[in-house]
Protein backbone atom coordinates (compact mmCIF):
# COMPACT_ATOMS: atom_id res chain seq x y z
CA UNK A 1 0.00 0.00 0.00
CA UNK A 2 1.43 3.35 -0.97
CA UNK A 3 1.61 6.28 1.49
CA UNK A 4 -1.42 8.46 1.97
CA UNK A 5 -1.92 10.65 -1.10
CA UNK A 6 -4.27 13.57 -1.78
CA UNK A 7 -7.86 12.46 -2.13
CA UNK A 8 -8.59 10.71 -5.40
CA UNK A 9 -11.39 12.15 -7.52
CA UNK A 10 -14.04 9.42 -7.43
CA UNK A 11 -17.01 11.67 -8.18
CA UNK A 12 -17.88 12.18 -4.50
CA UNK A 13 -17.22 15.14 -2.20
CA UNK A 14 -14.52 14.75 0.41
CA UNK A 15 -15.73 15.34 3.97
CA UNK A 16 -13.87 18.44 5.26
CA UNK A 17 -10.91 17.49 7.41
CA UNK A 18 -7.74 18.82 8.99
CA UNK A 19 -5.45 17.40 6.33
CA UNK A 20 -4.38 14.18 7.97
CA UNK A 21 -1.10 13.47 9.76
CA UNK A 22 0.65 16.23 7.78
CA UNK A 23 -1.16 18.67 10.09
CA UNK A 24 1.27 17.80 12.88
CA UNK A 25 4.36 18.72 10.86
CA UNK A 26 3.90 22.26 12.18
CA UNK A 27 4.78 20.99 15.67
CA UNK A 28 8.42 19.76 15.73
CA UNK A 29 7.94 17.99 19.07
CA UNK A 30 5.08 15.91 17.63
CA UNK A 31 6.54 14.67 14.35
CA UNK A 32 5.72 11.08 15.33
CA UNK A 33 2.07 12.01 14.87
CA UNK A 34 2.86 13.19 11.33
CA UNK A 35 3.67 9.63 10.23
CA UNK A 36 0.74 8.42 8.05
CA UNK A 37 1.33 4.87 9.35
CA UNK A 38 0.89 5.97 12.98
CA UNK A 39 -2.37 6.23 14.91
CA UNK A 40 -2.15 7.53 18.50
CA UNK A 41 -3.75 5.39 21.22
CA UNK A 42 -3.06 6.53 24.77
CA UNK A 43 -4.38 6.12 28.29
CA UNK A 44 -5.69 9.16 30.16
CA UNK A 45 -3.99 10.18 33.42
CA UNK A 46 -2.02 6.96 33.55
CA UNK A 47 0.19 6.32 36.59
CA UNK A 48 3.49 4.86 35.40
CA UNK A 49 6.10 3.58 37.84
CA UNK A 50 8.21 0.95 36.09
CA UNK A 51 9.19 -0.95 32.98
CA UNK A 52 6.60 -3.56 33.94
CA UNK A 53 3.87 -0.91 33.77
CA UNK A 54 5.04 0.18 30.33
CA UNK A 55 5.29 -3.42 29.11
CA UNK A 56 1.71 -4.08 30.21
CA UNK A 57 0.45 -0.94 28.51
CA UNK A 58 2.26 -1.65 25.25
CA UNK A 59 1.04 -5.25 25.29
CA UNK A 60 -2.52 -3.90 25.49
CA UNK A 61 -2.00 -1.76 22.39
CA UNK A 62 -1.14 1.64 23.86
CA UNK A 63 1.55 3.76 22.23
CA UNK A 64 1.41 6.77 24.54
CA UNK A 65 0.03 8.54 27.58
CA UNK A 66 -2.28 11.52 27.76
CA UNK A 67 -0.85 12.89 31.00
CA UNK A 68 1.05 10.86 33.56
CA UNK A 69 1.70 10.99 37.28
CA UNK A 70 4.13 13.56 38.65
CA UNK A 71 6.70 10.89 39.43
CA UNK A 72 6.49 9.12 36.05
CA UNK A 73 9.89 7.98 34.68
CA UNK A 74 9.74 10.07 31.51
CA UNK A 75 13.17 9.00 30.28
CA UNK A 76 12.12 5.36 30.56
CA UNK A 77 8.93 6.13 28.66
CA UNK A 78 11.04 7.80 25.96
CA UNK A 79 13.34 4.77 25.65
CA UNK A 80 10.25 2.65 25.04
CA UNK A 81 9.15 4.86 22.13
CA UNK A 82 5.97 6.08 23.87
CA UNK A 83 4.64 9.63 23.60
CA UNK A 84 3.45 11.77 26.52
CA UNK A 85 1.32 14.89 26.81
CA UNK A 86 1.88 16.82 30.03
CA UNK A 87 0.13 19.75 31.71
CA UNK A 88 1.23 23.29 30.98
CA UNK A 89 4.26 24.44 32.96
CA UNK A 90 3.63 27.17 35.51
CA UNK A 91 0.06 26.34 36.51
CA UNK A 92 -1.26 23.79 38.98
CA UNK A 93 0.74 21.33 41.01
CA UNK A 94 2.29 19.29 38.19
CA UNK A 95 6.01 19.88 37.76
CA UNK A 96 8.11 17.76 35.42
CA UNK A 97 11.83 18.46 35.47
CA UNK A 98 13.04 15.65 33.24
CA UNK A 99 11.00 16.12 30.07
CA UNK A 100 12.52 15.14 26.75
CA UNK A 101 11.53 13.97 23.29
CA UNK A 102 8.69 11.88 24.71
CA UNK A 103 6.72 15.03 25.62
CA UNK A 104 4.97 16.17 22.46
CA UNK A 105 2.09 18.38 23.65
CA UNK A 106 0.58 20.37 26.50
CA UNK A 107 -2.70 19.47 28.13
CA UNK A 108 -4.59 22.66 28.97
CA UNK A 109 -7.23 21.11 31.16
CA UNK A 110 -9.99 18.59 31.70
CA UNK A 111 -13.62 19.63 31.24
CA UNK A 112 -13.31 23.45 31.42
CA UNK A 113 -16.66 23.80 29.63
CA UNK A 114 -18.27 22.28 32.74
CA UNK A 115 -15.94 23.42 35.52
CA UNK A 116 -15.48 27.00 34.35
CA UNK A 117 -18.37 27.71 32.02
CA UNK A 118 -18.40 29.65 28.71
CA UNK A 119 -17.21 33.20 29.14
CA UNK A 120 -14.35 35.65 29.49
CA UNK A 121 -14.89 36.71 33.09
CA UNK A 122 -11.89 37.21 35.36
CA UNK A 123 -9.95 34.15 36.40
CA UNK A 124 -7.05 33.36 38.69
CA UNK A 125 -5.22 30.08 39.10
CA UNK A 126 -5.17 30.88 42.81
CA UNK A 127 -8.96 30.58 43.16
CA UNK A 128 -10.48 27.20 44.00
CA UNK A 129 -8.30 24.45 42.54
CA UNK A 130 -9.33 21.18 41.03
CA UNK A 131 -7.25 18.59 42.94
CA UNK A 132 -6.26 16.81 39.74
CA UNK A 133 -5.74 19.63 37.31
CA UNK A 134 -5.01 22.95 38.97
CA UNK A 135 -8.12 24.33 37.25
CA UNK A 136 -10.36 26.62 39.25
CA UNK A 137 -13.76 25.05 39.82
CA UNK A 138 -16.79 27.18 38.98
CA UNK A 139 -20.10 25.27 38.91
CA UNK A 140 -21.67 25.44 35.47
CA UNK A 141 -24.43 28.03 35.05
CA UNK A 142 -24.16 29.20 38.67
CA UNK A 143 -24.63 33.01 38.60
CA UNK A 144 -22.66 33.37 41.84
CA UNK A 145 -19.47 32.37 40.06
CA UNK A 146 -17.79 33.98 37.02
CA UNK A 147 -17.95 32.18 33.70
CA UNK A 148 -14.23 32.17 33.00
CA UNK A 149 -13.52 29.22 30.69
CA UNK A 150 -12.29 31.31 27.76
CA UNK A 151 -10.06 33.39 30.03
CA UNK A 152 -8.48 30.35 31.65
CA UNK A 153 -7.80 28.56 28.35
CA UNK A 154 -6.24 31.71 26.91
CA UNK A 155 -3.88 31.91 29.88
CA UNK A 156 -2.95 28.25 29.56
CA UNK A 157 -2.47 28.39 25.78
CA UNK A 158 -0.05 31.32 26.15
CA UNK A 159 2.23 29.01 28.15
CA UNK A 160 2.48 26.31 25.45
CA UNK A 161 5.90 25.97 23.82
CA UNK A 162 5.81 26.67 20.04
CA UNK A 163 7.13 23.19 19.21
CA UNK A 164 4.20 21.50 20.95
CA UNK A 165 0.51 21.34 20.21
CA UNK A 166 -2.19 22.12 22.74
CA UNK A 167 -5.04 19.82 23.77
CA UNK A 168 -7.96 20.07 26.16
CA UNK A 169 -10.86 17.74 26.82
CA UNK A 170 -14.49 18.85 26.91
CA UNK A 171 -17.75 17.35 28.10
CA UNK A 172 -21.43 17.03 27.29
CA UNK A 173 -21.85 20.72 28.17
CA UNK A 174 -20.09 21.90 25.03
CA UNK A 175 -21.32 18.93 23.02
CA UNK A 176 -25.02 18.92 23.90
CA UNK A 177 -26.05 21.62 26.39
CA UNK A 178 -24.60 24.79 24.88
CA UNK A 179 -26.23 26.45 21.88
CA UNK A 180 -24.47 26.35 18.52
CA UNK A 181 -22.56 29.63 18.80
CA UNK A 182 -21.67 29.18 22.45
CA UNK A 183 -20.40 25.67 21.78
CA UNK A 184 -18.45 26.72 18.69
CA UNK A 185 -16.78 29.52 20.66
CA UNK A 186 -14.74 26.88 22.50
CA UNK A 187 -13.22 25.99 19.12
CA UNK A 188 -13.14 29.49 17.66
CA UNK A 189 -10.82 30.66 20.42
CA UNK A 190 -8.09 28.44 18.91
CA UNK A 191 -7.01 27.24 22.34
CA UNK A 192 -6.81 23.64 21.11
CA UNK A 193 -4.75 22.26 18.25
CA UNK A 194 -6.29 18.82 18.88
CA UNK A 195 -9.53 18.35 20.81
CA UNK A 196 -11.57 15.62 22.46
CA UNK A 197 -14.71 15.37 24.60
CA UNK A 198 -15.88 12.68 26.99
CA UNK A 199 -19.40 11.27 27.05
CA UNK A 200 -19.42 7.86 28.75
CA UNK A 201 -22.54 6.36 27.19
CA UNK A 202 -22.00 2.81 28.41
CA UNK A 203 -20.97 3.76 31.96
CA UNK A 204 -22.87 6.97 32.74
CA UNK A 205 -26.62 6.58 33.34
CA UNK A 206 -27.25 10.35 33.16
CA UNK A 207 -26.53 10.35 29.43
CA UNK A 208 -29.86 8.69 28.73
CA UNK A 209 -31.67 11.70 30.16
CA UNK A 210 -33.14 14.12 27.59
CA UNK A 211 -31.26 17.14 28.92
CA UNK A 212 -27.83 15.50 28.71
CA UNK A 213 -27.49 12.90 25.99
CA UNK A 214 -30.76 13.17 24.09
CA UNK A 215 -29.95 16.16 21.89
CA UNK A 216 -26.56 14.74 20.95
CA UNK A 217 -27.84 11.24 20.21
CA UNK A 218 -30.82 12.36 18.13
CA UNK A 219 -28.84 15.05 16.32
CA UNK A 220 -31.77 17.48 16.52
CA UNK A 221 -31.43 21.26 16.53
CA UNK A 222 -27.64 21.22 16.27
CA UNK A 223 -27.95 24.53 14.41
CA UNK A 224 -29.98 26.22 17.15
CA UNK A 225 -28.79 28.63 19.81
CA UNK A 226 -32.03 28.41 21.80
CA UNK A 227 -33.71 25.10 22.55
CA UNK A 228 -35.46 23.20 25.33
CA UNK A 229 -33.07 20.43 26.39
CA UNK A 230 -35.86 18.50 28.10
CA UNK A 231 -37.57 17.61 24.81
CA UNK A 232 -35.04 15.08 23.51
CA UNK A 233 -36.31 11.78 24.86
CA UNK A 234 -34.21 8.68 24.22
CA UNK A 235 -34.52 5.12 25.41
CA UNK A 236 -31.81 3.24 27.25
CA UNK A 237 -31.34 1.19 24.07
CA UNK A 238 -30.62 4.39 22.17
CA UNK A 239 -28.27 5.74 24.84
CA UNK A 240 -26.14 2.71 25.68
CA UNK A 241 -24.67 1.94 22.27
CA UNK A 242 -21.34 2.16 20.50
CA UNK A 243 -22.44 4.53 17.75
CA UNK A 244 -22.95 7.39 20.21
CA UNK A 245 -19.21 7.72 20.80
CA UNK A 246 -18.89 8.61 17.14
CA UNK A 247 -21.66 11.17 17.56
CA UNK A 248 -19.35 13.09 19.90
CA UNK A 249 -16.62 13.11 17.24
CA UNK A 250 -19.14 14.11 14.58
CA UNK A 251 -20.41 16.95 16.77
CA UNK A 252 -16.88 18.27 17.35
CA UNK A 253 -16.24 18.25 13.60
CA UNK A 254 -19.49 20.19 13.14
CA UNK A 255 -18.45 22.78 15.73
CA UNK A 256 -15.10 23.17 13.97
CA UNK A 257 -16.98 23.95 10.77
CA UNK A 258 -19.23 26.47 12.54
CA UNK A 259 -16.18 28.11 14.12
CA UNK A 260 -14.28 28.18 10.83
CA UNK A 261 -11.35 26.41 12.51
CA UNK A 262 -10.22 23.10 11.08
CA UNK A 263 -8.39 21.06 13.72
CA UNK A 264 -8.16 17.29 14.22
CA UNK A 265 -10.61 15.62 16.58
CA UNK A 266 -9.77 12.64 18.76
CA UNK A 267 -12.01 9.92 20.14
CA UNK A 268 -12.55 9.31 23.86
CA UNK A 269 -13.72 5.95 25.23
CA UNK A 270 -13.97 4.91 28.87
CA UNK A 271 -13.90 1.41 30.34
CA UNK A 272 -14.76 2.34 33.94
CA UNK A 273 -17.77 3.92 35.60
CA UNK A 274 -17.43 7.69 35.67
CA UNK A 275 -17.82 8.26 39.40
CA UNK A 276 -17.13 6.19 42.46
CA UNK A 277 -20.72 5.86 43.79
CA UNK A 278 -22.29 4.94 40.45
CA UNK A 279 -24.09 1.63 41.02
CA UNK A 280 -26.67 1.94 38.25
CA UNK A 281 -24.37 0.75 35.47
CA UNK A 282 -21.64 -1.91 35.63
CA UNK A 283 -18.08 -0.92 36.46
CA UNK A 284 -16.81 -1.55 32.97
CA UNK A 285 -18.16 -2.17 29.50
CA UNK A 286 -17.60 -5.45 27.69
CA UNK A 287 -14.75 -6.02 25.27
CA UNK A 288 -17.01 -6.06 22.19
CA UNK A 289 -18.75 -2.84 23.31
CA UNK A 290 -15.35 -1.24 23.87
CA UNK A 291 -14.25 -2.16 20.35
CA UNK A 292 -17.51 -0.93 18.85
CA UNK A 293 -17.11 2.45 20.56
CA UNK A 294 -13.57 2.80 19.18
CA UNK A 295 -14.65 1.91 15.65
CA UNK A 296 -17.52 4.40 15.92
CA UNK A 297 -15.01 7.18 16.64
CA UNK A 298 -12.93 6.15 13.62
CA UNK A 299 -15.99 5.88 11.38
CA UNK A 300 -16.72 9.52 12.22
CA UNK A 301 -13.21 10.74 11.50
CA UNK A 302 -11.30 10.55 14.78
CA UNK A 303 -7.53 10.93 14.62
CA UNK A 304 -6.16 9.46 17.83
CA UNK A 305 -7.88 7.83 20.80
CA UNK A 306 -7.93 8.54 24.51
CA UNK A 307 -8.72 5.50 26.64
CA UNK A 308 -9.92 6.19 30.19
CA UNK A 309 -9.39 2.99 32.15
CA UNK A 310 -8.68 4.46 35.59
CA UNK A 311 -11.13 6.03 38.04
CA UNK A 312 -10.03 8.88 40.28
CA UNK A 313 -11.19 8.29 43.85
CA UNK A 314 -11.04 10.65 46.80
CA UNK A 315 -9.76 8.72 49.80
CA UNK A 316 -10.27 9.55 53.48
CA UNK A 317 -8.36 12.68 54.31
CA UNK A 318 -9.02 14.20 50.89
CA UNK A 319 -6.15 12.60 48.98
CA UNK A 320 -6.91 11.60 45.41
CA UNK A 321 -5.68 8.42 43.75
CA UNK A 322 -6.34 6.03 40.87
CA UNK A 323 -8.28 2.78 41.01
CA UNK A 324 -9.17 -0.04 38.61
CA UNK A 325 -6.65 0.54 35.74
CA UNK A 326 -8.56 -1.92 33.61
CA UNK A 327 -5.92 -2.35 30.92
CA UNK A 328 -3.53 -3.75 33.53
CA UNK A 329 -6.01 -5.79 35.56
CA UNK A 330 -8.79 -6.91 33.21
CA UNK A 331 -7.56 -9.40 30.63
CA UNK A 332 -10.75 -9.18 28.57
CA UNK A 333 -10.52 -5.40 28.20
CA UNK A 334 -6.77 -5.46 27.53
CA UNK A 335 -7.24 -8.21 24.95
CA UNK A 336 -10.04 -6.31 23.25
CA UNK A 337 -7.86 -3.20 22.89
CA UNK A 338 -4.89 -5.21 21.66
CA UNK A 339 -7.04 -6.87 19.01
CA UNK A 340 -8.48 -3.63 17.69
CA UNK A 341 -5.16 -1.75 17.96
CA UNK A 342 -3.60 -4.40 15.71
CA UNK A 343 -6.31 -3.82 13.13
CA UNK A 344 -6.01 -0.05 13.41
CA UNK A 345 -2.25 -0.20 12.88
CA UNK A 346 -2.70 -2.42 9.83
CA UNK A 347 -5.22 0.03 8.35
CA UNK A 348 -3.61 3.26 9.57
CA UNK A 349 -2.76 4.51 6.07
CA UNK A 350 -6.43 4.25 5.15
CA UNK A 351 -7.77 5.55 8.47
CA UNK A 352 -5.45 8.57 8.13
CA UNK A 353 -6.84 9.30 4.65
CA UNK A 354 -9.86 11.44 3.67
CA UNK A 355 -13.42 10.24 4.09
CA UNK A 356 -15.87 10.50 1.20
CA UNK A 357 -19.47 11.66 1.62
CA UNK A 358 -21.52 8.55 0.85
CA UNK A 359 -24.11 6.89 3.11
CA UNK A 360 -24.59 3.65 1.10
CA UNK A 361 -28.35 4.42 1.02
CA UNK A 362 -28.86 2.89 4.46
CA UNK A 363 -29.89 5.40 7.16
CA UNK A 364 -29.75 2.86 9.99
CA UNK A 365 -26.02 2.38 9.52
CA UNK A 366 -23.16 4.70 10.34
CA UNK A 367 -20.65 4.22 7.55
CA UNK A 368 -17.28 5.40 6.34
CA UNK A 369 -15.68 5.19 2.90
CA UNK A 370 -11.96 5.80 2.43
CA UNK A 371 -9.47 4.71 -0.22
CA UNK A 372 -5.93 3.46 0.00
CA UNK A 373 -3.17 4.77 -2.25
CA UNK A 374 -4.03 2.16 -4.90
CA UNK A 375 -7.67 3.20 -5.21
CA UNK A 376 -9.19 0.29 -3.31
CA UNK A 377 -12.20 1.19 -1.22
CA UNK A 378 -12.48 0.45 2.50
CA UNK A 379 -15.90 0.55 4.09
CA UNK A 380 -16.78 0.59 7.79
CA UNK A 381 -20.38 -0.01 8.85
CA UNK A 382 -22.13 -0.11 12.24
CA UNK A 383 -25.76 0.11 13.34
CA UNK A 384 -26.80 3.47 14.77
CA UNK A 385 -29.46 4.74 17.20
CA UNK A 386 -32.20 4.66 14.56
CA UNK A 387 -32.42 0.87 14.96
CA UNK A 388 -33.68 1.47 18.54
CA UNK A 389 -32.54 -2.05 19.39
CA UNK A 390 -29.46 -3.59 20.97
CA UNK A 391 -29.78 -6.64 18.73
CA UNK A 392 -28.53 -7.27 15.22
CA UNK A 393 -29.94 -6.99 11.75
CA UNK A 394 -29.32 -7.38 8.03
CA UNK A 395 -28.89 -4.38 5.75
CA UNK A 396 -28.41 -3.69 2.06
CA UNK A 397 -25.71 -1.21 1.06
CA UNK A 398 -25.37 0.59 -2.27
CA UNK A 399 -21.88 1.20 -3.66
CA UNK A 400 -21.03 4.52 -5.32
CA UNK A 401 -20.72 4.57 -9.10
CA UNK A 402 -16.93 4.64 -8.82
CA UNK A 403 -17.14 0.92 -8.03
CA UNK A 404 -19.63 0.18 -10.79
CA UNK A 405 -18.99 -3.30 -12.14
CA UNK A 406 -17.55 -4.72 -8.91
CA UNK A 407 -18.80 -8.28 -8.42
CA UNK A 408 -17.95 -8.74 -4.74
CA UNK A 409 -16.76 -7.07 -1.58
CA UNK A 410 -14.41 -8.71 0.88
CA UNK A 411 -15.34 -8.81 4.57
CA UNK A 412 -11.92 -8.33 6.16
CA UNK A 413 -12.57 -9.72 9.63
CA UNK A 414 -13.60 -13.18 8.47
CA UNK A 415 -12.35 -13.31 4.86
CA UNK A 416 -15.81 -13.62 3.36
CA UNK A 417 -16.56 -12.77 -0.24
CA UNK A 418 -19.96 -11.07 -0.42
CA UNK A 419 -21.56 -10.92 -3.87
CA UNK A 420 -22.50 -7.55 -5.37
CA UNK A 421 -25.62 -7.41 -7.52
CA UNK A 422 -26.57 -4.26 -9.41
CA UNK A 423 -24.21 -2.23 -7.28
CA UNK A 424 -25.61 -3.48 -3.96
CA UNK A 425 -24.57 -5.99 -1.32
CA UNK A 426 -26.16 -7.20 1.92
CA UNK A 427 -24.64 -8.25 5.22
CA UNK A 428 -25.66 -8.96 8.82
CA UNK A 429 -24.63 -7.41 12.12
CA UNK A 430 -24.77 -9.50 15.28
CA UNK A 431 -25.33 -6.68 17.82
CA UNK A 432 -25.53 -2.90 18.15
CA UNK A 433 -21.76 -2.67 18.66
CA UNK A 434 -20.82 -4.98 15.77
CA UNK A 435 -18.64 -3.29 13.15
CA UNK A 436 -18.05 -4.78 9.72
CA UNK A 437 -15.12 -3.71 7.56
CA UNK A 438 -15.07 -4.35 3.83
CA UNK A 439 -12.71 -3.88 0.95
CA UNK A 440 -13.87 -3.38 -2.63
CA UNK A 441 -11.83 -3.16 -5.80
CA UNK A 442 -12.92 -1.17 -8.79
CA UNK A 443 -13.71 -3.37 -11.80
Amino acid sequence: MSPTAPALDIGLPVIPWHGGPDYFKQFPAALAWADPKFFPIGAFWRKVNSQADIDADKAAGLNGYFCTSDDAPLQLIKRNGMFVTNPVRGFGSHVFTNEGAETIARFLGDEPDWKLGPGSDGWSVGRVLDPKMGFCVAPFADPRHPQCGYTALSAYKAKVEPAMFAHWNGTRHMIALHGKDSAAAWIKGKWADWITADCEFYCDPTLRRPQTGGRLILGQHWNDNNFDPNTYTVSEEQARRASNYGRVVERLHYLCEVAGVRIPVGGYVEVVRNWQDNTEYPVEITGPQFQGAIWSCIINGAYGLIIQDSLWLQHPGGKWGQAHRQLRSNAAIAGALKQIATKINALALVINSPRYAWDFSEPMLDTRLSLDGEGRGYIWAQQNHLTNSLGGGTYQMTLPDYFKGATEVEALDDNRAIPVSRGKFADSFAAEHSTNIYRVVRA
